[in-house]
């Protein structure tokens, strides 16, 4: 009987990461209605804590490189999630805006790194395989809809938001244990190669691989086309799905949904996302770059039109648990594999560390202006300014993954007539 590859047992906890760490921001949002209203801070000034935890991110970019290539993965795992899992508790006995702001800080400065680990991970395990096996790892967040936010938007509800925060601080520290006792940082180990590919003699199946796409300098890579138009796509859709997600719980509320049909919806969201994750890594190894991100950048559309259509017509919020799954998370996926094939697996990490510091600038101001757009001018112009944004990055993604591939297939070209020369 074939020995299931390990790379799977990889690929769970960094499912745990993903959870945990780039569900974080997002998940927050359930305690924005009891924190506010507790302490009668405004959605603005509550928001502002996402904000504080992005910049927190950005701080923890300028030591990710050293501590990837300088700690094992296995004890920066634990150590980060320990001390997020404190920032969270802090949160519980925060009673002022400066407390929050600053707990939300530390929080991002060890969190933000948590799914980062989890990519580099994936990387480093699979190559064929590695859509699937990401979608497996961004399938937390799914996880963390279906399971976490309807446990804590109920013990809110029927206790109170520091015994919820709590829980959650719980959650972290048992994923950290975990991801300590089960992680090794490549396949080598076993000796083997990615997939689970067994070597002979020093050579490696002759099955056409991704991973054997040319380093590119990082210099270069970032003032390439492609990195440019990966980073509008990514940026957009990332701050989109972020502001969608953090103030989705007020929204609910706001138009009149009861807790239970709250907890209710965010069980069925992440259901349906949970299943719309794992079909988007499949059809990344099947279809490919361009054309998945034709299709999900359609289906992202539709879930952001479905909110603006909802006060009028309730049956719209299946619309939205059906296509936003896929739509608004897609570039998770789609981000990580792209770096790698356009790029080269070396200069994976430090394009990884780049693309933080820009999702952590673009985060901080996004969630910020998501917040004041709501007190200002309300949902609708917030979800209508999301579609323009949307629109704009699937039509740069396409550039990005037409202008990477041709990237990777000229340096293979020039190889080939530097060695016929």
């Amino acid at each position: 009987m074939k020995k299931r590859y390990y790379g799977w047992n990889i690929a769970l906890v960094c499912l745990g990461l993903f959870l945990i760490g780039a569900t974080l921001t997002v998940t927050l949002g359930v305690f924005f209605p009891a924190i506010t209203a507790t302490h009668g801070f405004t959605q603005a000034e509550v928001s502002l804590i996402v904000s504080f935890f992005t910049l927190g991110s950005l701080a923890s970019a300028a030591i990710y490189k050293k501590v990837v290539s300088k700690m094992n993965l296995k004890v920066a795992v634990l150590l980060f999630t320990l001390f997020q899992a404190a920032a969270v508790v802090g949160m519980s006995m925060a009673d002022s805006l400066q407390g929050l702001y600053l707990l939300g800080f530390i929080a991002g400065f060890f969190g933000s790194n948590l799914p980062m680990f989890g990519q580099l991970l994936v990387t480093n395990w699979f190559d064929k395989k590695r859509g699937t096996a990401m979608a497996v790892v961004i399938s937390g967040v799914g996880i963390n809809q279906i399971i976490i936010m309807p446990i804590l938007v109920n013990l809110i509800a029927g206790f109170d938001y520091k015994l919820a925060f709590l829980f959650y601080a719980g959650l972290m520290v048992v994923i950290g244990v975990i991801g300590f006792l089960v992680i090794k940082e490549s396949p080598k180990v076993f000796g083997l190669e990615k997939d689970g590919v067994i070597k002979f003699g020093g050579n490696v199946s002759n099955e056409k691989k991704h991973s054997d796409s040319i380093s590119v300098p990082l210099k270069k890579a970032i003032f390439h086309k492609s990195f440019f138009s990966i980073q509008i796509m990514h940026q957009l859709i990332n701050v989109v799905g972020m502001a969608i997600g953090l103030q989705l719980t007020t929204y609910l509320t706001n138009i009149q949904l009861t807790t239970t049909e709250i907890a209710s919806f965010f069980a069925l969201l992440g259901v349906i996302s949970f299943f719309s994750r794992f079909l988007v890594g499949i059809l990344l190894d099947v279809l490919g770059l361009k054309k998945s991100n034709i299709i999900w950048g359609i289906s992202g559309i539709i879930a952001i039109v479905s909110l603006l259509l909802l006060p009028i017509n309730p049956t719209m919020k299946f619309v939205y648990m059906i296509f936003s799954g896929g739509g608004l998370a897609y570039t998770q996926i789609m981000t990580a594999i792209a770096y790698a094939r356009f790029y080269g697996d070396e200069t994976f990490p430090q394009i990884q560390a780049v693309s933080k510091v820009i999702s952590s600038l673009c985060t901080a101001v996004g969630v910020v202006a998501s917040g004041v757009l709501i007190d200002q001018l309300g949902f609708a112009k917030l979800y209508q300014f999301a579609l323009i944004g949307f629109v704009i990055a699937v039509i740069f993604g396409h550039i990005a993954m037409t202008s990477g591939t041709n990237l990777q297939k000229k340096l293979k070209a020039e190889g080939k007539l530097r060695k016929i020369a």
